[in-house]
């Protein structure tokens, strides 16, 4: 068995895509939201996986890692995906990333910015997941009446969490940006997606030609940039999510990795020139949860939290239920 934890509302990209693509793995995988889990009772011994970091409240990140340390020092009865401990934030991945040379671009919380911010750049929020906040802007003052447009006030208060990124120009010889995906579930990597869009905030796939998708169905199959991404992912520490990356001037460029993405859309959302390759990418995919599952272990595991910790959770959960409905 495996147990897929994410917040309540975002639970339906795990749901759609086994409705979608695999009906037996709901068999198999039980997505569960954290404020349901029964941390007064042994948990169900198999793989545990631990998504959605982006979108938790602090208090309810350090609840979720107490849990997943808990599980971990019972290997007979639990092996985990993604140790919250080891997870670094968007922002602490592409600080990670451009120290070691692999982005040319850097990012900064707005407040700790500095002079040092290259420009363009753009603002986004850390914890969401809704892309750029508007258009990029070519200096500070553009900067500063971008955040009087587009944060308010009372957002401003609490900014921790308000990124300043640099902007890498990732557009192509044909005048179009792509945005490559992958997969991580466990040790299998999975090419995901090309998107091609004639915006260079690509959300989803605004040019479909038969020539694209050839070009998604060729990276599909022998997916080039898989060393490559293996090196990311070990400097993340993420064992399940899916990378977003393109290319400036020849270099990998790495956005996020999203600890909780939309796996495959369902079929009836692609288009049809797409299919074959979102049909290989989706087996593979289906492939990665079997075999996971398959090495689930089985004996029966001890209680997860000691008395104290039973009590911060309930108390959190009274918390993440009136919050949830902001989450993004």
């Amino acid at each position: 068995m495996i147990r897929f934890y994410a917040a309540r509302r975002f639970l339906w990209g795990m749901e759609r895509f086994i409705d979608g693509w695999a009906p037996h793995l709901a068999e198999v995988i039980d997505p569960v939201a954290y404020d349901d889990v029964r941390v007064g009772d042994p948990l169900p011994p198999g793989v545990h996986v631990f998504a959605d970091f982006e979108r938790l409240l602090r208090s309810e990140l350090a609840l979720v890692r107490r849990l997943h340390d808990r599980l971990a020092a019972q290997p007979g009865s639990y092996v985990t995906l993604n140790d919250p401990a080891a997870w670094t934030g968007r922002l602490g991945l592409l600080q990670d990333l451009a120290a070691m040379g692999i982005n040319d671009f850097r990012a900064y919380r707005l407040r700790d910015r500095g002079a040092e911010v290259r420009f363009p750049a753009f603002l986004r929020w850390a914890n969401e997941h809704s892309g750029s906040l508007g258009a990029v802007v070519h200096s500070e003052a553009e900067l500063r009446q971008r955040i009087r447009e587009r944060v308010s006030r009372r957002r401003r208060l609490f900014n921790r969490d308000l990124l300043v990124v640099e902007h890498a120009d990732t557009v192509g010889e044909d005048g179009m940006f792509r945005k490559y995906s992958a997969m991580k579930i466990g040790e299998r990597l999975v090419p995901r997606h090309v998107l091609v869009s004639r915006r260079w905030m690509v959300k989803k796939p605004m040019v479909v030609t038969p020539a694209i998708a050839e070009e998604e169905r060729e990276f599909v199959e022998t997916f080039p940039h898989e060393a490559a991404l293996r090196e990311v992912y070990a400097v993340s520490g993420i064992d399940y999510g899916r990378i977003d990356y393109g290319f400036s001037r020849g270099r990998l460029q790495v956005w996020e990795i999203n600890t909780n993405p939309v796996i495959v859309p369902t079929p009836d959302q692609i288009d049809p020139v797409r299919l074959p390759a979102q049909e290989r990418s989706a087996a593979a995919i289906v492939s990665a949860f079997e075999e996971l599952a398959a090495q689930a272990p089985t004996a029966p595991g001890a209680r997860s939290l000691g008395l104290a910790e039973r009590v911060a959770w309930a108390a959190q959960v009274r918390v993440t239920r009136r919050y949830d409905r902001r989450r993004r």
